[in-house]
């Protein structure tokens, strides 16, 4: 099973795409949803959305092969591989770094999560009265816990894990593939057909430089 984790705004669901095209499946059998129209994958974080939470000990996890749940398995790889019994094959760690992740949050657009309360751990009322520099200065703490947590867990049970800066991992197929061969059992010509088939640079270079 190969886990995703890591920060949001980060080119999780682009992964999640990538995979589900060389193969893997994405959710539970039985509980499928359809692309989008545009024949991006559904980006939800999988053990958020209802059904599955409705239902979540009755699914067989052996006819999933890929999970998405950033923060969840940041902070609670642990509790989640201990419920099901999952074997994981892999952690993949995605990750804007530091101070690119804290612009990108900064961002107001309804696409990209802007900086809120939620997001610094703290109560609506304390994060109204902070300042610019209290919020940078706690969301770069909250950024060290998320991605060090993430990292620590995979080295306390030994789990092979990669960090995949974003947009790196998406412009450069070598560097990725190098990554993502001992979990997809492709050749880097069979892998290179499906990259370029779903990758669009010129929207990756746009979403990686905005605001």
């Amino acid at each position: 099973m190969i886990l995703i984790s890591g920060d949001g705004a980060s080119g999780s669901s682009y992964l999640v795409w990538l995979l589900k095209e060389l193969g893997k499946s994405n959710c539970p059998k039985g509980y499928e949803l359809p692309d989008l129209l545009t024949g991006e994958p559904v980006t939800f974080e999988l053990l958020r959305e209802k059904r599955i939470q409705d239902n979540i000990d009755k699914i067989d996890w052996s006819t999933v092969d890929v999970i998405k749940h950033l923060g969840g398995f940041c902070f609670e790889l642990h509790k989640w591989v201990d419920r099901f019994d999952w074997k994981v094959d892999k952690v993949l760690i995605v990750t804007r770094g530091l101070e690119e992740g804290i612009r990108r949050r900064w961002v107001k657009d309804p696409i990209n999560n802007p900086i809120n309360h939620k997001f610094l751990q703290v109560t609506y009322s304390y994060f109204q009265d902070m300042t610019t520099e209290e919020i940078n200065d706690r969301a770069r703490q909250v950024v060290r816990e998320r991605i060090g947590a993430a990292v620590l867990q995979c080295v306390d049970r030994n789990y092979p894990f990669a960090i995949l800066p974003f947009p790196k991992f998406v412009r450069e197929p070598q560097f990725l593939y190098n990554e993502l061969a001992p979990v997809i059992n492709k050749s880097y010509d069979e892998f290179l057909v499906v990259y370029n088939k779903i990758t669009d640079l010129k929207k990756v270079i746009t979403y990686a430089t905005a605001p």
